[in-house]
């Protein structure tokens, strides 16, 4: 017994010393550190198994990200869209929504609590950039070897930022536009509902038959908002290369908005106030807007609106789009303290089953993947009857090319414009006193 006790002692010294002398880092030829040899000792398999466990460990660790919705994002979609996909594969990972304004990020970094996620519109990337939240997420996403090649690809072929390729978030929806309409209005009058591929020009002329007051009530035939008749063309405002503003070289500027003033100029169609909450008033015969899928569109529902949607207005060149390549994206926060995390939450949030639910809820996935599309709207039990396959016979215009003025005058090619254009300041004029403000508004910022 005892020689016994003794011979195992032996062997597994002998057996410790082995295992010992394999750990040395050898050197090769070139002086690089060597690759382990498992076939000649245990001992890299060891390691191997010890940095598995270690990785699980780590991993099996509860941590909760907070997400800001820079875009909306409600509680109710981050369970459906996020967290019930989080608990099938990464279980230890859950998602706090900060349900507040967008003023309240800049407080969120000076207090030190800066959010792990952000949602937002790329085109917003810029002024995330300016609060030094921003960072390439590629080594991340390699790591983790999550598969790009089921998105749109388009998402991937523009720069963001000017002239940075770095990738920044990854896409989770697409915003679409169409032409809403409303039947009662419509039946009152003894007008066709509108069909599809309608030009903004044969709009007007329906929106003119529409526009009336009967007993009392004044109905607007169109309403829609200046910025969704210009995106639609994808045309960039600044030269990226001068950076001098193109509307007063591009004719297209003044196309659309001529067609802005002729709406606003129909007597009684003047455009004051929320266009949706006019359409859901019921006040309205058409709008032309973004995806309005949401509570209020399912409590005028309910309460009686009678609407329908149809394929978005377009114009003779570009055909058939509605509104420009804007996709919403999941940023990652390069201050984020648990970047594999998020990365993680992306991975769930962009997994065809989780874009199976965005898709549902009436969202535009952002995957290439067909049967998703298939789905769309199928929880939304106030959408049965409506022909939502009409809004996809436009598709989104090209991105425009930004620079980093472009946030900065954005006001002025809309807002400024639009107050302009409904005032009766004539095409011409406008289109010449909107390019000096865009030019001296971009010199101010250079000299500064």
């Amino acid at each position: 017994m005892r020689f016994s006790v003794m011979l195992k002692m032996l062997i597994l010294s002998a057996s410790v010393l082995l295992i010992l002398s394999g750990c040395g880092s050898e050197q090769n030829e070139n002086g690089s550190e060597a690759l382990p040899q498992p076939a000649e000792n245990g001992a890299s398999q060891a390691e191997d198994s010890a940095a598995e466990a270690d990785s699980e460990e780590e991993h099996s660790e509860p941590v909760t990200l907070t997400l800001f919705p820079w875009n909306p994002f409600p509680q109710h979609e981050v369970e459906m869209f996020i967290q019930q996909h989080l608990e099938k594969k990464y279980p230890h990972i859950s998602v706090e929504l900060l349900d507040m304004p967008r003023n309240d990020l800049q407080n969120l970094i000076v207090s030190g609590n800066p959010p792990d996620l952000i949602a937002a519109a790329a085109s917003f990337l810029s002024q995330f950039a300016d609060m030094d939240l921003l960072e390439d997420i590629t080594p991340y996403v390699k790591k983790h070897n999550l598969d790009l090649s089921r998105f749109d690809q388009r998402y991937f072929e523009y720069d963001w930022l000017y002239n940075d390729p770095s990738l920044y978030g990854l896409p989770y929806s697409v915003p679409f536009g169409a032409l809403y309409y409303n039947m009662d209005i419509f039946d009152r009058f003894g007008v066709e509902y509108p069909p599809d591929g309608m030009t903004w020009d044969e709009v007007i002329d329906l929106a003119r038959q529409l526009t009336r007051t009967d007993e009392g009530i004044d109905f607007k035939g169109f309403v829609v908002d200046i910025n969704r008749v210009l995106l639609p063309l994808g045309q960039a405002y600044i030269d990226p290369e001068t950076h001098e503003a193109t509307v007063s070289s591009n004719p297209l500027f003044r196309d659309a908005y001529s067609i802005y003033q002729r709406i606003v100029s129909i007597p009684g169609n003047e455009q004051s106030g929320g266009r949706v909450a006019i359409f859901l008033r019921g006040e309205a015969a058409m709008m032309a807007h973004i995806q309005q899928f949401n509570d209020n569109f399912k409590k005028a529902t309910e309460e009686g609106l009678r609407w329908n949607v149809a394929q978005y207005p377009s114009f003779e060149e570009p055909k058939n789009t509605y509104l420009d390549y804007n996709p919403h994206i999941m940023i990652p926060t390069k201050v984020s303290k648990n970047k594999d995390a998020a990365i993680q939450v992306l991975d769930v949030l962009t997994s065809v089953e989780a874009q199976m639910d965005v898709s549902r809820q009436g969202h535009l996935t952002s995957l290439s993947d067909p049967a998703v599309l298939e789905v769309f709207g199928e929880n939304l039990s106030y959408l049965e009857g409506i022909d939502v396959q009409r809004i996809f016979k436009s598709h989104p215009s090209t991105p425009i090319t930004r620079t980093e003025y472009n946030a900065m005058v954005q006001s002025i090619i809309f807002n400024e414009a639009a107050a302009m254009l409904e005032s009766g300041t004539d095409v011409n004029t406008v289109v010449r006193e909107i390019n000096e403000r865009i030019n001296l508004k971009i010199a101010e910022a250079k000299n500064q």
